[in-house]
């Protein structure tokens, strides 16, 4: 193949990356965070404040799972927007912009789909406690020996 050709493929490739990582859907047009990401430490972030446009409820200080998709979607935008302000003077900051966007975008499709937050173990205890220890006094206590015991 002539090198033409293979420079033509590889900017087609490059373009099919980048589609394969953006969703279709309504209010789309970036990355979305895959479930690693989102299941990951900084995975769920804070909203730290409420997008432009969004009149339907206040969710600042909720973790993006527990806000609506609409809202995130707006999220998304104005995370994109703010980080395409910010590349210049901080890279950086720019930089975890794109990724919050990214989250917004993964949790708006984990949430369309049906996704619901898994219970955790005391959540479902029963009231009063349910201890797994034996207090009957029956326990055989444990010899600890050193090296002294011999003298």
């Amino acid at each position: 193949m002539s090198a033409e050709i293979m420079a033509a493929l590889k900017r087609i490739e490059a373009k099919l990356d980048a589609l394969a990582k953006t969703d279709n859907g309504p209010g789309a047009g970036g990355v979305i965070a895959d479930d690693a990401d989102l299941d990951g430490q900084h995975g769920d972030p804070k909203v730290r404040f409420t997008p432009r446009g969004w009149n339907d409820g206040d969710f600042k200080g909720h973790t993006f799972s527990n806000c609506p998709p609409a809202f995130l979607e707006l999220m998304a935008k104005a995370l994109d927007y703010f980080a395409s302000q910010k590349q210049a003077e901080n890279p950086k900051k720019a930089g975890y912009d794109r990724l919050d966007a990214a989250r917004a975008r993964g949790w708006c499709r984990r949430l369309r789909a049906g996704w619901k937050a898994p219970t955790s173990r005391l959540a479902e205890a029963p009231a009063g406690g349910n201890y797994d220890f034996d207090d009957s006094g029956e326990a055989e206590a444990e010899v600890h020996h050193s090296q002294f015991d011999d003298f």
